[in-house]
């Protein structure tokens, strides 16, 4: 990645990292705008449909498809490939291209070296680094390219943080796996998993964010809304 390459990427995340700022605990971004690339409108729509993570940014399209730029450490871009040079340094994907074929994609997040998204059938699909389970797929091998997440197809919404992530499903209740040396997953342990644990048996969860930095390992918090306002918070005591 040149100098050009990196600045840009980084004026990306920054303006993500405002809008999320303004947003950190009231409900998913949602953005909407028309965006004029070299003269062509690139309509998003839905929510959660642009996410940034540690060095790469997954974005899907109004008709469905998935697209995704940036470096490819560990998978995380999703075409099946992990780019290196010599050196170790990444090859970036400086053009977004599409993820696969499929045009039912709905909600998409980028963390650290890690996405996860669902679709409009509900499943939950994750890729990238998985040292700490934070894919869900039971395992800690990473995934270049887009895999299911258990047989589930109640999923609503799902947030990928530094190295775990947090999802909520339609019937309300809060699932989390991945690393959790601080209690960020929220299930009363410090254990990694490597599946999705439902956290609590409440059925009123509303919203949830996660530390989705991946320089951010000593911020390892979430925090979350229920239906009634009310507002929660566990992790690392930063709260």
């Amino acid at each position: 990645m040149n100098v050009k390459q990196t600045i840009n990427h980084k004026l990306f995340l920054i303006v993500i990292a405002f809008i999320m700022t303004l947003t950190y605990v009231a409900c998913p971004m949602t953005i909407t705008e028309n965006i004029n690339s070299t003269n062509n409108k690139v309509i998003f729509a839905g929510d959660n449909v642009i996410s940034a993570g540690g060095y790469h940014t997954v974005a899907i399209l109004a008709d469905g498809t998935l697209w995704a730029w940036g470096r490819n450490l560990e998978g995380q871009l999703g075409n099946g490939t992990i780019s290196h040079h010599e050196d170790g340094i990444t090859t970036p994907g400086i053009v977004p291209f599409q993820i696969g074929i499929a045009g039912n994609w709905a909600f998409v997040s980028a963390g650290g070296l890690h996405n996860a998204a669902i679709k409009t059938d509900g499943t939950l699909w994750a890729w990238g680094e998985n040292d700490f389970g934070q894919l869900g797929d039971g395992t800690t091998e990473n995934r270049t390219v887009p895999v299911r997440i258990g047989s589930d197809n109640n999923w609503a919404s799902v947030f990928a943080g530094g190295s775990y992530t947090v999802a909520i499903k339609t019937d309300g209740t809060l699932w989390a796996w991945g690393t959790n040396d601080f209690g960020q997953l929220g299930d009363g342990t410090t254990e990694n998993r490597t599946a999705p644990v439902q956290i609590g048996t409440s059925g009123n969860w509303k919203s949830v964010s996660v530390c989705g930095s991946y320089h951010s390992f000593d911020k390892k918090h979430t925090v979350a809304i229920k239906t009634d306002g009310t507002l929660w918070a566990w992790g690392r005591r930063w709260l």
